[in-house]
């Protein structure tokens, strides 16, 4: 439903959908252990606002499934959510989200470095980007 909802840019509709996950615990999910079929739902969804340049419901998005998923997020989301501000020239969010991934202590990959590398770099702040390493 949520990748229905996104491909036919109907953001109210999947920002309600979004909402509602959240607000209601899935039945499958065992006590306190989360539903592990939330993440995807959450990074298709992320996907599709940052794809759509609506990267402040993006934001929302990612935070309200760090509440409900167990642990921390995935290096690909994260990943997501970088090449969407790295995509749409918000150096300094990208970056500040970086940051926020080594402080949770999630591994950044090849991708992640690849991303900040090539916007660094198309940007002309070759100095910044070999300040990563």
């Amino acid at each position: 439903m949520a990748d229905t909802l996104a491909i036919t840019d109907r953001f109210s509709e999947l920002r309600s959908l979004l909402e509602f996950l959240v607000s209601s615990p899935c039945p499958c999910s065992d006590g306190i252990f989360s539903c592990s079929r939330i993440e995807p739902i959450f990074r298709f969804a992320i996907n599709a606002y940052c794809r759509a340049g609506k990267l402040d419901d993006a934001v929302v998005a990612f935070n309200s499934m760090g509440k409900l998923i167990d642990g921390k997020p995935s290096v690909v989301l994260y990943n997501i959510l970088i090449n969407g501000f790295v995509k749409f020239a918000q150096n300094d969010q990208a970056f500040e989200l970086y940051n926020q991934m080594i402080r949770d202590r999630v591994k950044p990959d090849v991708f992640t470095f690849n991303i900040l590398l090539s916007s660094y770099c198309r940007n002309s702040q070759c100095g910044l980007a070999l300040d990563l390493f």
